[in-house]
């Protein structure tokens, strides 16, 4: 996981455009590994009772309210992590940091 002190340095040496663009690739990866946990994990909660024993009215308003999202944004990342298994292969090409042939 990035250390708080990586997800925003820029070096003091002036990096190079093409040390930038690596730096950009790299941590978009790294976001976009972390998107797909959140999603799986939340796809989860919503299978859970928890939202309503703290008195959200569903998974994606509790998701919204706590983890400080859109309805919108909250209610994709239930989404995708509810269908991440139907699809396997475009899972495991944006795991290892590729964008899927298809």
């Amino acid at each position: 996981m990035l250390a708080t002190q990586d997800a925003c340095a820029i070096s003091a040496t002036n990096p190079t455009g093409e040390e930038l663009a690596d730096d950009l690739i790299r941590m978009r990866h790294e976001i976009d590994v972390m998107e797909l946990g959140f999603a799986m994990k939340a796809a989860a909660f919503g299978a859970t009772d928890r939202y309503d024993y703290e008195g959200s009215v569903s998974p994606i308003d509790w998701i919204r309210f706590n983890c400080h999202m859109t309805s919108n944004a909250a209610a994709d990342r239930v989404a995708v992590g509810e269908r991440i298994g139907e699809m396997p292969e475009s899972f495991a090409w944006r795991m290892a940091g590729s964008v899927s042939p298809i």
